[in-house]
């Protein structure tokens, strides 16, 4: 049996679910790709080879291709001074889908300047099974604020854990929600809800955001996050899995370059510090 390649990442990529509560910041999550048109902040996207960037299909609009840029890394944010950018190359939308549909469909980015690898940036590996519904389970996403500025990129992404959520209980609390279409038109076919971000401090996930659970002593990327029938707060939030797009993925990814199993881990335990070079 043919192994995917994307399977062949390094295990265990970030950090565990007891410690991701209390790292912040986008160096924790090494898989994450901040996608812009222009200057302007658009949604996050997930590094699943070092050519290649998974996001949602929505989240490129009807903007040129030559106008986006992807970047990544711990400065990722800081469209100014990035040290890891790429314009995007290719465009492609999941089969059924188009470029800028908000359809919930998702689509792959080739950037025009690979990145090196390093311990801030590292693809992560995809989820090829459908995840076990298992309420108790946790898994994560980034996420921001609530008062930012659309047209400023949020100065700083959190850890957001989410609970899975029965896709029947999430058609219930969109369709009883006063504001929202009815999901069995709007909500697209194939979605998985999880429950409300909870916590402190009121997050709003990002759109495109991977979904990653830790399954196997490794992160996975479970799905990404989309848009939903509507938004607001205490409404599920709503993301597309990855594991119906594998083959596609293995179709259109086939000439990446992906790294192979290493005997170490290149980013330092949590709570050490790195000696600076």
């Amino acid at each position: 049996m043919q192994m995917f390649p994307v399977l062949l990442l390094l295990s265990g990529a970030g950090i565990r679910p007891a410690e991701a509560n209390s790292r912040k910041g986008p160096a924790a999550w090494p898989w994450q790709a901040s996608i812009f048109l222009d200057a302007r902040y658009r949604c996050e996207g997930a590094l699943i080879s070092q050519e290649w960037v998974l996001a949602g299909a929505s989240c490129f609009g009807s903007g040129p291709r030559s106008q986006f840029r992807v970047t990544l890394g711990p400065d990722r944010l800081v469209l100014d001074s990035c040290k890891s950018i790429s314009r995007v190359e290719e465009l492609l939308p999941s089969p059924g889908g188009s470029e800028g549909s908000a359809s919930g469909g998702l689509a792959l980015a080739r950037l025009a300047r690979p990145p090196p690898l390093s311990s801030t940036v590292q693809p992560v590996p995809l989820a090829t099974r459908p995840q076990p519904f298992l309420p108790r389970l946790l898994c994560w996403a980034q996420g921001f604020e609530a008062d930012i500025d659309p047209y400023i990129p949020p100065r700083e992404l959190h850890s957001v854990p989410l609970r899975p959520l029965h896709i029947h209980t999430c058609k219930d609390a969109f369709r009883l929600h006063p504001d929202c279409p009815d999901p069995e038109a709007s909500l697209p076919e194939g979605s998985q809800c999880t429950k409300p971000p909870t916590g402190p401090s009121e997050l709003v996930v990002s759109d495109g955001s991977p979904l990653v659970c830790f399954q196997a002593n490794s992160w996975l990327l479970q799905g990404v996050i989309t848009w939903g029938p509507c938004w607001g707060p205490g409404l599920p939030e709503v993301y597309r899995p990855v594991h119906p797009f594998i083959s596609w993925i293995r179709d259109k990814v086939s000439n990446a370059t992906f790294p192979t199993l290493a005997k170490k881990r290149p980013w330092a335990r949590p709570g050490t510090r790195q000696r600076r070079q």
